[in-house]
């Protein structure tokens, strides 16, 4: 099993949005995988704020099809169930676990790859807004 990192992971690490700005208003982090993983292979693909509360996600494969589930260190599918995606189509389908979830860290998420690997790319988006302090 090889572990690899998405563009936004990849030093110079790509500016993301940051809290601050007050009420809840939704974020959206993203992050894209270039290349060929093989099944079993884990992508880190972003990372989430702390009190980040998530609200949604879209999955996307171009070049191939893609099994994957989307979670983090300590639930691997907490956004996304293994499922497949075709090639160039999306996924909206969150999983219940990731529903309303707040990390209570900073978070690294990440796609397991399944089924007979991947090669193409694939994007990650992950919807949610983070709680501050009143």
């Amino acid at each position: 099993m090889a572990t690899h990192t998405s563009t936004q992971m990849t030093a110079p690490k790509y500016p993301v949005s940051g809290p601050g700005i007050g009420g809840r208003n939704i974020h959206c982090q993203r992050a894209t995988f270039t290349g060929t993983a093989a099944a079993a292979d884990v992508i880190t693909m972003l990372r989430l704020h702390r009190n980040f509360r998530v609200t949604g996600i879209l999955v996307k494969a171009t070049g191939a099809a893609i099994t994957a589930k989307i979670g983090d260190a300590d639930d691997d599918d907490r956004y996304f169930a293994s499922a497949a995606v075709a090639d160039g189509a999306i996924s909206t389908a969150l999983a219940g676990t990731g529903a309303d979830y707040q990390t209570t860290r900073f978070t690294d998420v990440t796609a397991t790859v399944g089924g007979s690997g991947f090669t193409g790319t694939l994007t990650v988006l992950i919807f949610g807004y983070i709680e501050e302090p009143a």
